[in-house]
């Protein structure tokens, strides 16, 4: 009995498997720290479920319409707007203190939890609100002065008339001063407000963080 092989000229060498094992032990090396990174990825601050955090701020932009309106849906709208807002605040506290009670303790996840829901609140409550209405009270001086048809007219017994064009185009230009600047705000929030403000105040060093920004700075440099 004889074997023959398809190709005779095929010699086996156990270094084919692992043409150069330093670089396959780095690749494993970058997955893994790529895992742990998206292991350690926030849904509440990363995904799309951010979005639910902006429903009041949404809310805040078309007041001024939804204030006027005859129907009782639509002119209790901005109050409803916190209810997905207030969920979605609520989820990340508490998700943030039961992650940290079994990796730091109870007294540190007391602390990350107070300093998660400052940064909820004035990233999608104070801040949002504040900018809404700076945006719309400059634009509705704008209006006054160079657009006639969206000038908030005043009756003879001082009472503000109706303007729907007005408190529509005002609406809208809340709505986009909020898309424009929600992100910008995010990041001041997060990168000073919460890292250079709060965190030391409570007296939280965030050390996995470091960690994970100094594999990828490693990683990518």
């Amino acid at each position: 009995m004889s074997i023959e092989f398809l190709n005779p000229e095929y010699t086996l060498n156990p270094r084919r498997m692992y043409n150069n094992p330093l670089e396959n032990a780095g690749e494993t090396g970058c997955k893994k720290e790529t895992m742990e990174t998206e292991n350690k990825k926030d849904v509440f601050r990363d995904t799309p479920l951010r979005y639910l955090g902006y429903s009041d701020d949404i809310g805040a932009a078309i007041r001024v319409v939804c204030n006027k309106s005859n129907n009782i849906f639509i002119k209790n709208l901005p109050k409803i707007s916190y209810i997905p807002a207030g969920a979605y605040i609520t989820a990340d506290v508490v998700s943030t203190y039961n992650k940290s009670k079994e990796e730091d303790g109870k007294k540190t996840a007391v602390k990350k939890a107070f300093g998660e829901a400052v940064f909820q609140g004035l990233t999608n409550i104070l801040f949002p609100i504040l900018i809404v209405g700076a945006s719309q009270k400059l634009l509705g001086k704008g209006f006054n002065k160079f657009v006639p048809k969206l000038k908030q007219e005043i009756s003879n017994s001082g009472e503000k008339i109706t303007n729907r064009s007005r408190d529509i185009a005002l609406a809208l230009g809340g709505l986009g001063t909020l898309l424009a600047v929600s992100k910008p705000v995010d990041n001041f929030s997060n990168e000073i407000l919460m890292k250079k403000v709060i965190n030391p105040v409570l007296g939280i060093n965030d050390k996995e963080h470091n960690k994970i920004s100094q594999k990828l700075g490693t990683t990518q440099g």
